[in-house]
Order: structure tokens, then C-alpha cells, then sequence
């Protein structure tokens, strides 16, 4: 990753720091051998090759060991929600996502819980033992929102191909949930001094339904009935919780 990013960082440069526009080049750079900036950018795609063949054989092992997952009917209806995502979220929990006794307790393992009406953040001191944040397991759910967006998210185009404004839609259910908490977000800040801008519109969008798709995932585990520690490998699950530890809490808000 840290080498993508690097490689797009020269990029920007012919790009007047568009990341999009250098994230496009970078693309092309790497399908055209003799692109002119194929001098600058070849270390980089060379570095990468036993890099990316040794994450593919790890990725078909995930991809593998998802298939065993109590979850994986629901997760695979799930457009954007790939194997590989169903399995790192699974292995980031440490436990099976159901063994939490909340859903609160998911979001925060995954570091996206609400302290004092603020996010889970990297802080310092005592706060931080509290909050208990890894950045690592938020870039997944970062990512995994992105990837809801792209697979639920369409435009109309004009006639030179770019997106027309306003004109996004749905093509799944989180795609819409996306949308809707947008044009909420919109109308309740619409009269204030200082409307909620589109980039923050889409970033809070964007942590609802990331938010949404942990407690769906967390409802699938525990409806399977007694749980296991997460372990696709055992045969015969042994029970770790009652039916009655399966309500959930109150889930006051999404933020």
C-alpha cells in the first residue's frame, strides 16, 4: 500500500495534486509499458509484483476460509461486501462478531463507537485506554464503505463522460441507506449559518452505513443460534450465549 501511495505521489505531480486524476494516471501508467513516465513509476510496479503475488495466495486462503463463515449466505447478498472484506472483519474481531454482547461493543472493537457525543479517535492518556482505538481496523471499515459506495452507487453522465451533478442513485439497499442519510443530513443543516458541506455529508454518509453493515453483520452471527468463537475450521460449535444475551440494546443513533 505504502508503495501505491508513493507511486501516486508522483503522480500529483503532472496532475496539479488531483489525487483522482492521479489515481487515473497511475492506472494507466501501470497497463502501458510505454507510457513516458514508465521511467519514474517502473521501481515502484516492479517492488510490487512479489508483494501483490504473495497477497493473492493469502487473499484465495481468506477467500477460502469465508466460505465456512455462519454468516456467509447473508454476507455474499451483500453487493460490495466481498469474501476478503467478510474475513478480515471477522479476524479483526478476534472473536466471532456475534460473541459481542452489544453491537456497541462491535463498533468499538472496530473503532467506530460515539464517546461523549464525539468519535472514537486516537487520543492520549487514559482516554486512549478507554477508547481502546486502532487505526488499522478503522482503515478496513473505511475501506469497506468505499467499496459499498462504488458497488451500490450510480451517476448519469454528460457527453464527455463525467458524473452529472445530483443525479446519483441506488442500485442496492446501503446504497440507498447512503443516499437517504445524505438528503437527511442536507435538510436538517439546510438553514443553518453554515450548511453541512458536501464532503462532510458524504464522510458522515458514508460512517452510517459502515456502521450498519457491523450490525447487520453482528444480527446474521447471532441468529444462527449459540454461537462459537470464531473458528470455521471446528465442526461442532459449543454454545457461548443464551437466547436471551441475542437482544440487542437500544441503538439510540447510527453517528
Amino acid at each position: 500500500m505504502r508503495l501505491e501511495l508513493q507511486a501516486q505521489a508522483v503522480c500529483r505531480r503532472y496532475c496539479d495534486g488531483d489525487r483522482e486524476e492521479a489515481a487515473k494516471l497511475w492506472a494507466k501508467v501501470k497497463k502501458d509499458s510505454s507510457h513516458e513516465l514508465m521511467v519514474w513509476l517502473e521501481p515502484y510496479i516492479l517492488a510490487m509484483v512479489p508483494l501483490d503475488a504473495a497477497k493473492h495466495k493469502v487473499e484465495l486462503k481468506l477467500a477460502k476460509l469465508a466460505k465456512k463463515l455462519p454468516v456467509y449466505d447473508w454476507a455474499k447478498g451483500v453487493l460490495g461486501f466481498g469474501d476478503v472484506s467478510l474475513a478480515a472483519v471477522v479476524g479483526e474481531c478476534a472473536i466471532g462478531p456475534g460473541e459481542y454482547r452489544t453491537v456497541s461493543a462491535l463498533w468499538k472493537r472496530m473503532g467506530m463507537a460515539v464517546f461523549d457525543g464525539q468519535r472514537q479517535r486516537k487520543v492520549s492518556g487514559d482516554a486512549a485506554i478507554e477508547q481502546g482505538y486502532n487505526p488499522t481496523r478503522r482503515s478496513l471499515m473505511w475501506n469497506i464503505g468505499c467499496c459499498l459506495i462504488k458497488a451500490q452507487i450510480r451517476s448519469e453522465k454528460d457527453e464527455k463522460g463525467k458524473k452529472v451533478e445530483g443525479s446519483e442513485y441506488a442500485i442496492g439497499e446501503y446504497g440507498q441507506l447512503y443516499l437517504d442519510r445524505k438528503a437527511y443530513l442536507r435538510e436538517r443543516t439546510a438553514s443553518d449559518e453554515k450548511p453541512m458541506p458536501p464532503f462532510m455529508l458524504h464522510k458522515n454518509a458514508q460512517r452510517y452505513i459502515e456502521k450498519r453493515l457491523l450490525r447487520e453483520l453482528w444480527k446474521a452471527w447471532r441468529r444462527g443460534g449459540p454461537m462459537m468463537v470464531c473458528n470455521p475450521n471446528q465442526e461442532s460449535p459449543s454454545p457461548s450465549f443464551t437466547a436471551a444475551d441475542a437482544v440487542p440494546e437500544a441503538d439510540p443513533s447510527l453517528n
